[in-house]
């Protein structure tokens, strides 16, 4: 996992009396909404973050009031924070197809504050609102591959055993371009953007869960929701991690896409395939499945945050970041490889995986 911290944003997300609370929250909700309840400083500050101390200004002249000036002088870190605020309060994010609603204005911050930021780490333009309609699920361009960023808000930092969810409608949309799913979750108690990982378009029909509108799913903390639309849940534990800037750049590329039914079997997670037959009837096999799965993201979220890890300056360390993640993905493959290609193939990736052991 790629951490981001950022500077107090849990302002944007505290109750605001002068905000409608939506009908469908249950009494229980809406008290637990009033114990939220964002304080007079905590308001000053939020207006300023989203705008809204002036909104009849452009976003470049919002930057020159002297209030908004004085902020970011103290603060520089909360810009690209505003930026976001300002493309969402100013455009709408949130046209999605099909039966399903819009984000809401708080879900949509919520998605703009991560591509902004990401933006801004990677060197890809920022987004920019437009009256044009469906951006075909285009937010970056890395490496010729087209990447679609989806972050959900958080209270907590994810765990390994969690989901992230994709609307049926969005992923199945007939305009949609996109070749890479890049998946975030915003921390908004903590204020910190955990960049999780990534996965092709294409092989989210096969390693995602596919739940139906209106059925009864137990969220991360275990409480029972009802679906308002067709939705994937994608396991944290299915993508390629990221841990740095250099991790998408590395991973995600147009050469990279699958091409063929096979070679999606090899690439995606064959854990949750359903097609190793051995692993359900042969618990130690099942075991060691379960335990490779275990030791590989226990030691990627061990070393979860890109912050001056000094075993990264030496790449030529064993426990250097760069040779823990080729390692961990040497591996992998040869675990698919073992259940899913011929005999040849898979001695081949035996020795490839042994060479990092010598």
């Amino acid at each position: 996992m790629w951490n981001i911290y950022m500077p107090d944003i849990s302002v944007l997300y505290k109750y605001d009396p002068t905000e409608d609370i939506y009908d469908f929250l249950s009494d229980k909700a809406k008290a637990d909404l009033e114990k939220n309840k964002i304080l007079p400083e905590e308001k000053m500050l939020k207006d300023m973050i989203t705008t809204a101390h002036n909104t009849n200004v452009s976003y470049e002249e919002y930057l020159k009031l002297p209030e908004i000036d004085d902020l970011l002088w103290k603060y520089p870190e909360y810009e690209p924070i505003m930026y976001a605020c300002y493309q969402c309060e100013h455009y709408d994010f949130g046209r999605r197809t099909g039966e399903t609603k819009n984000g809401t204005l708080k879900e949509q911050r919520t998605g703009l504050i991560a591509q902004t930021i990401m933006a801004d780490y990677l060197g890809q333009p920022r987004p920019r609102g437009s009256e044009e309609g469906f951006d075909k699920g285009i937010d970056f361009q890395i490496n010729g591959a087209n990447v679609d960023i989806k972050c959900m808000g958080r209270t907590c930092p994810i765990e390994h055993q969690w989901v992230h969810n994709l609307l049926e409608s969005q992923h199945h949309n007939s305009q949609s371009e996109t070749d890479y799913y890049i998946f975030c979750s915003l921390d908004k108690k903590e204020s910190v953007l955990q960049i999780c990982g990534y996965v092709q378009k294409k092989l989210v029909d096969r390693c995602a869960e596919l739940h139906k509108k209106g059925e009864e799913v137990k969220n991360d903390f275990g409480h029972i929701i009802k679906l308002k639309a067709d939705t994937f849940m994608i396991k944290q534990d299915v993508l390629y991690p990221i841990c740095s800037p250099n991790e998408i750049n590395k991973g995600i590329n147009k050469e990279h896409l699958v091409k063929s039914d096979v070679e999606a079997v090899a690439k995606a997670c064959v854990k949750f395939f359903g097609i190793l037959e051995k692993a359900k009837t042969d618990p130690q096999t099942q075991k060691g499945l379960e335990n490779y799965e275990k030791n590989r993201f226990a030691k990627i979220n061990k070393r979860s945050t890109y912050n001056l890890m000094a075993s990264d300056y030496f790449p030529g360390e064993q426990q250097s970041l760069e040779y823990q993640l080729r390692k961990a993905d040497a591996k992998h493959k040869f675990y698919n490889h073992k259940y899913v290609c011929g005999e040849k193939e898979r001695e081949e990736n035996k020795a490839k995986w042994n060479s990092f052991n010598r």
